[in-house]
């Protein structure tokens, strides 16, 4: 666990601001991620607007990794 956030704003863009917000302060490498997993909600995984979707934008060739 690098961080927990309390965030009552459960939106795919707030959600998707707030882990490039602790990859950054963590000093992790972004272009060094290759896969997101979580559970198969919309919000996370969805094809329209989703987090996984938001990282696709900045990264090509990201693995998703479903959870069922």
């Amino acid at each position: 666990i690098i961080d927990l956030i309390d965030d009552a704003d459960e939106s795919a863009t707030n959600i998707f601001e707030n882990l490039m917000t602790v990859i950054k302060k963590s000093g992790l490498p972004f272009n060094g991620l290759t896969s997101i997993g979580a559970d198969n909600t919309n919000v996370n995984m969805g094809n329209n607007h989703s987090i996984y979707k938001l990282f696709n934008n900045e990264i090509e060739n990201l693995f998703k990794g479903k959870l069922s």
